[in-house]
């Protein structure tokens, strides 16, 4: 269990699988002794969101003893759930270097990493994320749960479009694959052909 401290700053939410007008619900802290209670959750389908500081990270979501991590709970009125969530300090970090087809560093790409599976493909999913080469061709992506992925760099593509499926989808197409380990250091290089 995280420290007391680290337990402090830890703050449970939900949020709606489709986009709400108000927003999604409230959200609530964690006591020293790791419980809580959140209430007024809305109706519907619902994922629970985990905010935890460095180092530590979201790793397993059980729901009466089912791991609905990555899967939406359907809220009912008057509906009362169990939820237990565990927190791992075991970081993942993919990083690498991004180069053209004459090994020269390209820094203006950005590197997107996700899922291999398309159910996982949704808005502000842990299954997705980015980063940006630095100078240097130097990219780093951390926290991504454990999971086989796609890794590709791609030019102009504008925020928040990587949750978008139809993205996804056609970028998988020229996409390496790796896998990741909890907690692993893993090290994928990039290599992209520029137009002349």
């Amino acid at each position: 269990m995280p420290p007391e401290d680290a337990l402090s700053r830890v703050r449970i939410s939900t949020r709606a699988v489709q986009t709400m007008p108000f927003g999604s619900g409230g959200s609530t802290g964690v006591g020293a002794d790791g419980t809580f209670e959140l209430v007024n959750v809305p109706m519907g389908a619902q994922l629970f969101r985990v905010d935890a500081p460095d180092p530590w990270m979201l790793k397993t979501i059980y729901v009466d003893g089912r791991d609905m991590t990555d899967v939406p709970l359907e809220f009912r009125p008057g509906g009362e759930v169990d939820v237990s969530i565990v927190l791992t300090d075991q970081v993942s970090e993919l990083s690498g270097l991004v180069s053209d087809s004459v090994g020269r560093p390209v820094s203006e790409l950005t590197v997107l990493a996700f899922s291999t599976d398309p159910e996982l493909w949704r808005s502000q999913s842990r299954q997705v994320a980015v980063g940006r080469p630095d100078q240097n061709g130097h990219y780093q992506v951390r926290g991504l749960p454990a999971g086989e992925y796609y890794v590709v760099a791609v030019d102009g593509i504008e925020q928040g479009s990587w949750f978008d499926p139809a993205v996804l989808g056609r970028l998988n197409q020229d996409a390496d694959r790796v896998r990741i380990r909890e907690g692993e250091i893993l090290t994928h290089d990039l290599r992209v052909n520029l137009p002349s």
